[in-house]
């Protein structure tokens, strides 16, 4: 998945650190990083999607109106709002233009990273499905596509992966077994079934024992709100 990402930040601690928690959850560098609006603009012109983490105090523009900007422009642009600015006003503004998260400053690393990983966890699943059920739509609405947030996964768990499971399973209509998710996303057996029974540990799936008519059962995964 290519997903260019700019980071715009009028303080350059801050835009460092943000490219640091970016490069870090998606392993690529930013493709553009300034510390105001200046010729973002043109370079997001190009062929996207693009992630913009946007502070909204900007020397050279207003952040809310740089976001209204990119929407009467018609760009592939989805938006991170990072800013001190608190007040309602520009919270209820900035929802309405349909940035994706909202973070206030100062922050932790980690909830900026949470962004970007939930982020990303919808951008992965739409390339692969030409429509969406109401299962999808309501973990996009809930920006919680992993179900499981970083803080409550084990040291080994990675919520990335955790987001590719739940997104696979999301996408059936039916329960799937380890070797399914398996093949359906590219890493092995074992490390499919690890994740599945977490889940199923957690009360977000269930198991069942599905026989065949010969050989051993097989064990299959449905998410808990999904109906069979």
């Amino acid at each position: 998945m290519n997903v260019r990402t700019v980071i715009v930040d009028s303080d350059s601690k801050m835009l460092h650190m943000n490219q640091e928690i970016l490069e870090e959850v998606t392993g690529y560098a930013a493709a553009y990083v300034s510390v105001s609006v200046g010729s973002v603009l043109d370079g997001m012109t190009e062929a996207g999607p693009y992630l913009l983490l946007l502070d909204l105090k900007l020397p050279d523009a207003d952040g809310i109106g740089f976001i209204r900007r990119i929407r009467q422009l018609g760009l592939p642009v989805d938006v991170i709002a990072i800013t001190s600015l608190c007040d309602t006003g520009t919270v209820e503004t900035a929802f309405r233009l349909g940035v994706f998260d909202y973070i206030i400053k100062p922050f932790r690393p980690s909830r900026l990273k949470r962004a970007v990983e939930s982020y990303l966890a919808v951008r992965m699943a739409l390339p692969h499905t030409s429509e969406v059920d109401q299962a999808w739509i309501d973990s996009y609405v809930n920006r919680s596509p992993s179900m499981v947030s970083a803080e409550k996964l084990p040291k080994g768990y990675h919520r990335l992966t955790m987001a590719q499971v739940v997104t696979f399973l999301t996408e059936r209509c039916g329960s799937v077994s380890a070797e399914e998710v398996a093949a359906g996303i590219g890493f092995s057996r074992a490390t499919a079934r690890r994740y599945l029974e977490f889940l199923v540990r957690a009360g977000l799936a269930r198991s069942k024992l599905q026989y065949g008519s010969v050989g051993r059962p097989t064990t299959k995964y449905l998410l808990t709100y999904h109906k069979e």
